[in-house]
This record gives structure tokens, C-alpha cells and sequence, in this order.
């Protein structure tokens, strides 16, 4: 099934005036007993029972929540390191090779980047990382948002699907009493339950791309 199948089949059981574009959410004001707080790009500020960020490897809902985590609390500051930086992934990989054709012809990524004049070379920050923060409060993270796969074993949108479930399932055991206290307890259910198959699947697409790399 192509993708805009797919998200036509999923538009096609919400309701239209369930569904407000161009409203991504910039901060999250507070996250508590009594609701979640956001404000979104419209300008406009939005109270929620729950929030869940499904907004890919970049998630400002992510983001939002860690920071409102740091001020919180300091042990928070240090427990969720950033992704490799680019000089740490240029040392790791310089060795790996690229076949160039028949044979055993090939050139390695230390070559790539020694021929290549330093103004034309761009360190990014990886996408792929499992974070170990997936909720907090009311709010929780979904996907790309807090497991991003490498693309080669074909797990993102999997795993992306197999947390929609697992949440949804959570929360509908609460949702005849979705106090506080059930709510977070929903989050940590669903947390439990797929933490260790991400963890496992993001090994996985690092051993296939350890292998295809030579």
C-alpha cells in the first residue's frame, strides 16, 4: 500500500472537524493535573486531556516536553543525550568502503571527504536514536519522535503503526476514568510494552547497515 493510500484510508475514520492543520504545536506552557497547555504556530493556546507528539525525528513536541523536563528537575539535564555529532561519525566511518563497480574497486568515506573541499562539507546531527524518555505526564511521544529508525530494515512506519496501537489500547482501558493518576499510568503501559521492540529493531537496522557497509 502506497502512502497516500494509506493516510487516505486513516483520514477516512476521523471526523473532518476532529482535524485543525497548520496549527504545529511551538512550546508546551505546562503539563499537569489539570490539563495540558500548549501554543501553536496559529498563535492561538490550546488545553488538552492528553498530547501526543507524532511529529517525526525533529518533534518540537519533544522538544517542548524535555525542556519543560529540565526545569522541573536538574537530574533531567543530563539524561537524554544528543544525537553523534558529525566529527564523531566522520572518525567511525572513514574506513567504510563504496563499491565503485566490478571487481573489487571501491573508495572509502575518508577518501570521500579528503578529496572534498572542507567549505562543501556540512556536519549534521544523526536522526536515528532511541531516546529513553517517551512520556511524561500527559503528554507521550509516538514514531519518529522517540525512535528513529535507519531506513535500510524497513521498520519506521512499523513501529510508528505497532505504537498507535499499544497507546490506543492503553487509553481506552481509562478512558471511563481518565484521572491523572490512569492517564500516566496509560503512558508508562504502552511505554513498557514497546521500548525493548524498538530497542530491538533500531539494533537490528544498525547491524544491516554495519553489514551493507562492509
Amino acid at each position: 500500500m502506497s502512502r497516500p493510500d494509506l493516510h487516505a484510508l486513516l483520514l477516512s475514520h476521523v471526523p473532518s472537524h476532529k482535524i485543525h492543520l497548520r496549527k504545529r504545536v511551538l512550546s508546551m506552557l505546562q503539563s499537569n493535573e489539570n490539563g495540558v497547555f500548549v501554543r501553536t504556530s496559529d498563535g492561538s493556546t490550546h488545553r488538552c486531556d492528553i498530547l501526543v507528539g507524532c511529529d517525526g525525528a525533529y518533534s518540537g513536541v519533544r522538544q517542548s516536553l524535555y525542556s519543560l523536563m529540565k526545569k522541573e528537575s536538574d537530574a533531567f539535564k543530563n539524561s537524554e543525550g544528543g544525537s553523534e555529532s558529525g566529527g564523531s561519525i566522520e572518525e567511525d566511518w572513514r574506513a567504510s568502503k563504496l563499491p565503485l563497480g566490478p571487481g573489487n574497486s571501491y573508495i572509502t568515506i575518508g577518501d570521500l571527504i579528503s578529496s572534498t573541499e572542507s567549505d562543501n562539507i556540512t556536519k549534521v546531527m544523526l536522526e536515528e536514536k532511541l531516546y529513553i524518555t517517551w512520556h511524561h505526564g500527559r503528554t507521550g511521544l509516538m514514531g519518529d519522535a522517540c525512535h528513529k529508525m535507519l531506513p535500510n530494515a524497513g521498520r519506521g512506519a512499523v513501529n510508528a503503526m505497532l505504537d498507535a496501537v499499544i497507546l490506543a489500547n492503553s487509553l481506552y482501558e481509562v478512558a471511563k476514568d481518565a484521572s491523572y493518576p490512569n492517564i500516566r499510568s496509560a503512558f508508562k503501559e504502552y511505554y513498557d510494552e514497546r521500548f525493548p521492540h524498538a530497542k530491538a529493531d533500531l539494533e537490528s537496522s544498525k547491524r544491516i547497515a554495519s553489514t551493507l557497509s562492509g
